[in-house]
């Protein structure tokens, strides 16, 4: 049974294609040319701690199940065919345009930028956010990993900075904070509360860091990159925030915390339409 964050199932919507089960952002629902997933679980062929769809090779996973996961993703949603970009992610804030990838591996690449019908963009979780940036007015899209590093580096800013340097206008942006570790389950050490105080106000710090519990801190990365769209200028009401946790849903989609470590990669896959296609 897949537990909600607050027990309110408002954000996302499961879809389900014969074995294979995806999570949608709502927010992206009156858009019909943008088509945004995340992976679960749900429909591979792996085993054990990979079971079932695991959609990494660095895991220790049978490099040929990932292929047939991979497949069975393409098949399933509608992908075969479609040029997918893969970023190779390090922790970093870099972001690309997928343009300027061309000819060059993908390695340290956190942030994929594009405007093109013929790409999907597919970055990989597991407990760190996804954030996916679509405006709506210029049809292009960023996909971003921004884990507690690049929340604190800001990738959020060089993300939007990407777009903007397209001609993007942040009113037109509609933003997905996907999928990760809630703060509840999110626990960190002194080193790194002390980083996010030297970076972020106190105002904001209030929002971000818990009370202690058990001498441990505790991180609400989903609100601190909410904050980071906001200072950007994004529009409250064009940011939608997960009701899913990773570490509560262990079972469902992959968790690196709930697992500590034995694990396989879910996926978040986003592409742009032509003209307003269903």
């Amino acid at each position: 049974m897949i537990r909600f964050i607050n027990n309110e199932n408002k954000t996302t919507r499961i879809e389900k294609r014969g074995d294979v089960e995806v999570i949608r952002p709502v927010i992206f629902d009156e858009y019909p040319f943008i088509d945004a997933f995340f992976s679960t679980r749900m429909g591979g062929v792996s085993k054990d701690e990979f079971a079932s769809m695991n959609l990494g090779y660095n895991r220790g996973d049978e490099r040929e199940r990932v292929d047939e996961n991979y497949r069975i993703i393409k098949k399933t949603m509608g992908l075969e065919g479609l040029d997918m970009i893969k970023s190779k992610q390090t922790h970093t804030c870099n972001v690309f345009w997928t343009k300027d990838l061309k000819g060059r591996d993908y390695n340290d690449v956190d942030g994929l930028v594009t405007a093109s019908v013929d790409e999907v963009l597919v970055t990989s979780f597991a407990d760190c956010v996804p954030v996916m940036i679509v405006d709506v007015n210029k049809r292009m899209c960023a996909t971003l990993h921004s884990g507690w590093k690049g929340t604190l580096g800001n990738i959020i800013k060089n993300g939007i900075s990407m777009l903007r340097g397209a001609g993007c206008d942040v009113a037109d942006m509609k933003v997905f904070i996907g999928p990760s570790i809630c703060k509840d389950c999110y626990e960190i050490g002194a080193d790194v509360a002390d980083k996010f105080r030297s970076v972020y106000s106190q105002e904001d710090i209030e929002k971000i860091l818990g009370p202690m519990r058990d001498r441990k801190y505790y991180l609400d990365l989903h609100e601190a990159c909410r904050l980071n769209l906001l200072h950007e200028g994004i529009p409250e009401e064009n940011i939608s925030v997960t009701d899913m946790c990773t570490a509560c849903n262990g079972d469902y989609i992959f968790s690196h915390r709930k697992s500590h470590g034995l694990r396989g990669t879910m996926c978040g896959f986003i592409r742009l339409k032509e003209g307003n296609c269903e």
